[in-house]
């Protein structure tokens, strides 16, 4: 991967900003887990015992998107105007293990996708699906 690669994650875990994100941009579109939670261990218990205690919940610091269908104004948030000004550069885009929450035929996130598809049609460049169910993507 050339140097600055931008990469786009759906994923909430913050490993891709973790382990890439010094020499990569990485823009997170769904949010990712508050750290800060967890990077203090007596500071996590506390919050554990106290929504088991309390029934209720860990509260977050930075917005989420959960599974489940996007909104469109998913499309309004800082990594889609970031993505609209870096797509155009890409020399290719590479889709690493991810089905934009294909469920039973259904996209979870069609609304990212349609985003994808509609501007890699304007300024078309190369694909790659790097998958163990490539062709899942390929006949969308």
């Amino acid at each position: 991967m050339g140097t600055p690669s931008t990469l786009f994650t759906f994923n909430l875990d913050g490993l891709a900003n973790i382990f890439c994100g010094e020499r990569h941009e990485v823009l997170e579109p769904h949010g990712a887990i508050d750290r800060a939670l967890f990077q203090d261990e007596a500071r996590y218990r506390e919050f554990l015992d106290g929504t088991a205690a309390y029934d209720v919940r860990i509260p977050q610091l930075t917005a989420k998107v959960l599974p489940a269908p996007e909104d469109w104004d998913v499309l309004l948030g800082q990594p889609y105007r970031r993505a609209r000004r870096l797509l155009p550069l890409a020399r290719a885009v590479i889709i690493i293990g991810y089905s934009f929450g294909d469920r039973s035929g259904i996209l979870d996130d069609a609304v990212s996708f349609e985003f994808f598809v509609s501007r890699l049609r304007l300024q078309p460049r190369p694909v790659f699906i790097l998958s163990a169910a490539p062709h899942d993507l390929d006949d969308k």
